[in-house]
Parts: structure tokens; sequence; C-alpha cells
């Protein structure tokens, strides 16, 4: 009787520890993607998968709604045009000036055919003064200096923006090999990190990688009574699992985000 007992609690361990290890197997099976990522050229850092060919993901960031990064784009624009005007100037200037140092020694060739053999030989010699001595014979003529078109300002550093009123910073993810997992939709979760490593927005969306398109967008306000300044930093999901994140740093003053967090967009 007793060693029937002891063989029934001896299988109740077994069995329990047979089931903990096909679970932990399990589990191990659904995680498809690596611990650690690698960043790629655009510093997204990007999660591998254990499987071949599965889909991958990149981030990029622009500002958006802007009133500040708008008119230092117009102003960019004139400043390009203008540069274009006195180039143009510039070139028709020295064409002008070119016109001038002919005509000048047309007509003292010219005036050395009237006088004598010796006036003629004088004339000769004057008639191809040095560029120095036409320079000084015209000083109205102003000799024009080519301007090197000046590149227009860079708008906003690469990942820093300035906490502004109605502005956003737009999140674009590319993906990559999106068919890799057949033609069933994509739950792809973004989510917004503030400073301290708060999650402050979270936002679904079901991606049809049937499409013709690869890539997606989701925006993030950064008007100065939503966010604060620091590093804020996205995550991207794909069924849960991480597949890549990026970070951007906000810079101005604004007010401290609620603590709770995913309160506001």
């Amino acid at each position: 009787m007793r060693a029937q007992r002891s063989f029934s609690q001896l299988a109740v361990v077994v069995g329990a520890a047979l089931i903990a290890t096909i679970g932990a197997l399990l589990i191990a099976g659904c995680e498809s993607r690596m611990n650690s990522g690698a960043y790629a050229p655009d510093s997204t850092l990007v999660y591998g998968s254990r499987r071949a060919s599965d889909i991958s993901a990149t981030i990029s960031f622009a500002l958006k709604g802007s009133k500040k990064a708008e008119e230092a784009r117009r102003a960019a624009i004139e400043a390009k045009k203008r540069a274009e005007e006195e180039r143009k100037a510039a070139i028709e200037a020295k064409k002008r000036a070119e016109a001038e140092r002919k005509a000048a020694e047309a007509k003292k060739a010219g005036s050395k055919k009237k006088g004598s053999s010796k006036k003629g030989k004088d004339a000769k010699k004057k008639a191809a003064p040095k560029a120095a001595e036409v320079e000084a014979a015209a000083p109205d003529t102003v000799r024009p200096v080519a301007k090197k078109t000046p590149k227009p300002p860079k708008l906003v550093e690469d990942r820093v923006f300035e906490i502004e009123e109605g502005a956003r910073v737009q999140a674009t993810i590319t993906l990559t090999n999106r068919l890799a997992r057949g033609p069933r939709p994509l739950l792809l979760h973004f989510v917004w990190i503030r400073p301290g490593g708060i999650r402050t927005y979270k936002k679904l969306i079901e991606f049809d990688p049937t499409g013709t398109d690869s890539t997606l967008t989701g925006a993030l306000t950064i008007s100065p009574d939503k966010r604060a300044a620091g590093d804020y930093k996205l995550r991207l999901y794909l069924f849960r699992e991480l597949i890549a994140e990026k970070s951007f740093t906000l810079s101005g003053t604004g007010l401290q985000e609620t603590e709770e967090g995913e309160s506001q967009m």
C-alpha cells in the first residue's frame, strides 16, 4: 500500500516536470525574435528573427505641422532664389566686361593703321595691353566675382525636434518581407515611450500585407502642454513581439507629462 502511494507521488512529480518542460519549449518556440537588437544604417534598432526571411522594419522620423520649420523652409527657398539671381547677374557682368575689353582692343588696333610706321609700331605695342592696364584704363568696370550657391540651412537636426504648439513627430515604418507570414493581416503596435521609460501612448494598426504599399505612419503630438523635453522612443511590435525601436529627442520648454502615461496622443 505504501509502495503504491510512493509510486503515485513519483508519477505526479514526473508528470508536473514533463508538463513544465513542454510548456517552456512551447513558449520558446513562440518567441521568434532575438533578445538583443542590431542597429541598421539609419539608427533603427532592429530585432532579428530566428525565422529565415521573416518580416523586419525600419523607422524614420519627420517633423510635421511646425510653423517654425515651414518659415525656415520658405526662407531657404528665397535664399536659393537670390543666390541664383546673383550668379546669373555675375555671369552677365563678366560678359559685358569681356565685350568692353575686346572693343577697346579693336579701337586701338584701328588707330595704329592711320599713323606712320613708327607710330604704328608704338600703337601695336599698345594695341594689346595687359589685363591690369585694361582695368586701370576702365576703372568703372568691375570684374565680377562668381559666388557659390549656398546650401539651404538644415531645418531640423537629425532626431532632435523642438517642442512647438500644433507640431508633431511623424514616424514612417518601412516593412521588409511583409508577405513572409502569408496574406493574413499584420497586427502592429506603435508604443511611444517618454523620458523615464514610461509608456505615454499606444496605437494598434491592422496592416494588409497584400497591398502595394510597404509603409505605414503614426504620429505623436509635441505641443508644450503635452510634452516635456527629453529623450523619447518609439517601439514597434508585430503580434506583440518587439521588432524595431528608435529614439529621438525633444528640446525646448514644455509641461511635465502626467505620471500614469497613455493619456495623451
